[in-house]
Parts: structure tokens; C-alpha cells; sequence
């Protein structure tokens, strides 16, 4: 690809140096890699391909989109040799105004297919929709293996908590023969699970936190993790009701039993 028409094709949103000049042995670096590398425009990258092979390339443009593009790009003719691929996956072609689209969509289609039956040529709009199908089918595999994984998560907490519950038949059964009454103990067991949730919450959010931020920090260059309104509701929300639900349920079922027998019922 000629170099000049690379600002119009993709937005990288450049913020130093300019993609024009990417050609020959230069380096277009995304914010985050010049930030770790202490790279700036006009410097130099020294690394090595997939092959092994060193390399020392000019850095002429920093850019903000790496996360959604690539950390690296440079050019195909400098790459090209160090890869297992002959061809381009993937060949975006610029628009300029007045061209008629239907023609050059068919004259490219032929003239590529001439090259390789296989290969597809799409509009943006296809490209974009094919794109989204894509990460759409990913983002529900994601989903699906999350599920899975939360419902064995349920299962054995709900079977911990309650097997815990259970276990203080015997003491309830104590205090009420001592005069409490049913709906103390219930209070009681609230303010308990309250404040066990609270410290839950507490130490949970620590060891998330000091694995999550490292990760966004290498990945985003940003310390706070981005974290949806909806997650954090499901998280806390999850968190109280499961607790809750794991321990006051066995606890009403046991104080339906007189204290007297629950005395005498063993583990």
C-alpha cells in the first residue's frame, strides 16, 4: 500500500509523528508499547520478528488505537519475509470522492478472483457486519463458559452455607430454650451475615483488585479497570443475595423444629 493513502484508509489516531511516513524499515507503535519501551517519534526500535531475526526500525508515528488495531505496524514489505504467509489477509482499499462503487466493487471482484477464487471482496458496510457477527459469536461462547463456570460456583457455595447453618441447630436451640425468641435469632443472623458479607466484599475487591490492575495497566496503560454499573450490580447484588439466601433459608427451616429436638439431633 502506498504509505500517503494509509492516513485515509485506517483511523489510528495518531497522536505524534504521522503514518505517512511508514515505509522502508520504519515502526508505527501504539501509546501503551511507546509508554512501557520509552519510544518516541522519530527514535528507534530494536526487536525481533516471529522468525528470530533482529531488527532495528524508525518509530514515525505513535498512535492511541493499539488496543483495537495492534500494538506494532510496519509495513508488509518489511514483515513479509519474516512470516509463514505469502499473502495479505487483509487489503483495504482508500474511497476518494466521485468514485462510482459499484463499478470498482466489480472490477475488483473480478480481478481478484482471477488471482484467488477464495478470496472476498466486501464493502465497508459488509466488512463491518461481518466483523461484528464475528465478535458477537465470540462475546456468547464467553458467555456461555462464564455461565457454566457460575453455576458451579452457586452450587458449592449454597451447599458450604447452608451445611454451616445447619451445623448451629444446637446453639440456636440453646438460646431459645434460654428465652430468645424466633425472631431475634433471625436478627441476629442478619446483622452476622452482614457484616461477614461486608469483609467478603472487602477482601474480595483487594485480591480482584491486585490482579486486575496490573493486567489493564500492561494492556490499556491505565491503572482503574473499567468495570459496567451492571457488573458492579451483579457482583455486590450476587454476592448478598447468595449469602443471604445460603444462610437464612437453612436457619428458618431449623427454628421450625422444637428446640427440644434440635437439641438432641445430631450432625
Amino acid at each position: 500500500m502506498n504509505s500517503s493513502a494509509l492516513p485515509g484508509t485506517v483511523s489510528l489516531d495518531t497522536v505524534r509523528g504521522s503514518l505517512i511516513g511508514l515505509h522502508g524499515h520504519t515502526v508505527a507503535v501504539d501509546t501503551v508499547t511507546a509508554s512501557d519501551l520509552h519510544l518516541r517519534a522519530g527514535g528507534t526500535f530494536r526487536g525481533w520478528f516471529g522468525d528470530g531475526a533482529p531488527v532495528t526500525l524508525r518509530v514515525v508515528a505513535i498512535y492511541r488505537r493499539g488496543l483495537g488495531f495492534a500494538n506494532l505496524t510496519i509495513p508488509s514489505q518489511v514483515l513479509r519475509p519474516h512470516t509463514a504467509a505469502t499473502l495479505d489477509s487483509l487489503v483495504l482499499v482508500a474511497d476518494s470522492p466521485g468514485t462510482d462503487h459499484a463499478s470498482v466493487f466489480a472490477a475488483l471482484t473480478r480481478a481478484i478472483h482471477s488471482l484467488d477464487p477464495a478470496a472476498k471482496v466486501a464493502t465497508p458496510g459488509g466488512y463491518q457486519a461481518a466483523v461484528n457477527a464475528q465478535i458477537a459469536q465470540n462475546t456468547w461462547t464467553i458467555h456461555v463458559s462464564v455461565i457454566v463456570l457460575l453455576v458451579y460456583v452457586v452450587i458449592a457455595a449454597l451447599n458450604t452455607l447452608a451445611m454451616a447453618a445447619l451445623a448451629r441447630r444446637t446453639e440456636l436451640a440453646v438460646l431459645r430454650l434460654a428465652g430468645a425468641t424466633r425472631g431475634q435469632l433471625l436478627r441476629m443472623v442478619r446483622i452476622e451475615q452482614a457484616v461477614l458479607l461486608g469483609l467478603a466484599l472487602v477482601v474480595g475487591g483487594a485480591i480482584a483488585a491486585l490482579t486486575l490492575i496490573p493486567m489493564v495497566k500492561g494492556t490499556t496503560g491505565s491503572a482503574a479497570p473499567y468495570i459496567p454499573a451492571g457488573g458492579w450490580l451483579a457482583v455486590i447484588g450476587g454476592t448478598i443475595v447468595l449469602g443471604m439466601t445460603g444462610t437464612i433459608l437453612p436457619i428458618m427451616s431449623g427454628l421450625r423444629t422444637p428446640p427440644i429436638e434440635a437439641i438432641g439431633t445430631h450432625e
